[in-house]
């Protein structure tokens, strides 16, 4: 279940990092916590608060020539679908593979969604119990999850 969170970052901070992106999502390292941070539509973001569900699910796919890990959120109240968060992993791309394990090495997740015309932010987080499943999913690649995360604690 999404749950608010007082973990944040400064708007100035995520809109640098947007830039010159209209809409998607990119993880955010800030004061040693990662973030998975979306921009959204704001009818979007005016969608998800607290009380909703979520399923949380990997999917290799190839995009052109590159392997790619999808990681996607559905957000659900009572069964009904409401929105989804997706993000796109280059495999290629170790920082990338690396950014993706580091975030889930932790036992809650922290999700923060923002509209950048309105600069609109709400923080959310959720426990974790995804890091079997990217385990799995980091298999097909043959890339092994534990491996990054113990090499990035020493």
């Amino acid at each position: 279940m999404l749950k608010k969170s007082t973990k944040n970052i400064p708007i100035e901070i995520i809109l640098n990092k947007f830039n010159f992106i209209e809409e998607g999502s990119i993880f955010i390292v800030h004061e040693g916590l990662y973030f998975l941070v979306s921009c959204m539509e704001s009818q979007s973001i005016m969608n998800l608060r607290e009380d909703l569900d979520l399923k949380l699910s990997f999917n290799p796919i190839m995009q052109g020539d590159f392997p790619t890990l999808e990681l996607k959120i559905a957000f659900y109240k009572n069964k009904v679908k409401l929105e989804n968060i997706s993000n796109l992993v280059s495999i290629e791309n170790f920082q990338d593979v690396e950014s993706i394990c580091n975030f889930f090495s932790t036992n809650t997740l922290l999700l923060i969604v923002f509209n950048k015309k309105n600069k609109l932010v709400k923080s959310f987080k959720f426990i974790n119990k995804f890091t079997d499943e990217l385990d799995e999913s980091l298999k097909n690649f043959k890339i092994d999850i534990k491996d990054i995360i113990k090499n990035n604690n020493n």
